[in-house]
């Protein structure tokens, strides 16, 4: 928002994280699983969101199809992998 030509304010919106969510990652990380955060969000808002988690790698500004692709080329060499989504299941691939 801009007052006479001069920044006056700025907003930052992104989606509230799932009561659960810091429980779980905090669980799955201390039980050594790595945990990579896809999102279409921006890079910044991305990041925010991962600190907010302890997740240090992330990959941002990713279309549904592009998610896939990033679950698929980081399971080549785990023995297992998960993902969890905010989506409804029946919206998933």
């Amino acid at each position: 928002m801009a007052v006479n030509g001069v920044l006056a304010a700025a907003i930052a919106l992104f989606d509230p994280l799932k009561p659960e969510a810091r429980g779980v990652v905090a669980a799955l990380l201390q039980r050594g699983v790595k945990c990579h955060l896809v999102t279409g969000d921006n890079r910044r808002t991305a990041r925010a969101i991962a600190a907010r988690l302890a997740i240090t790698s992330v990959t941002a500004e990713c279309l549904p199809a592009g998610k896939a692709a990033v679950v698929k080329a980081r399971t080549c060499n785990a023995v297992a992998c998960a993902h969890v989504s905010h989506l409804h299941p029946a919206t998933l691939p």
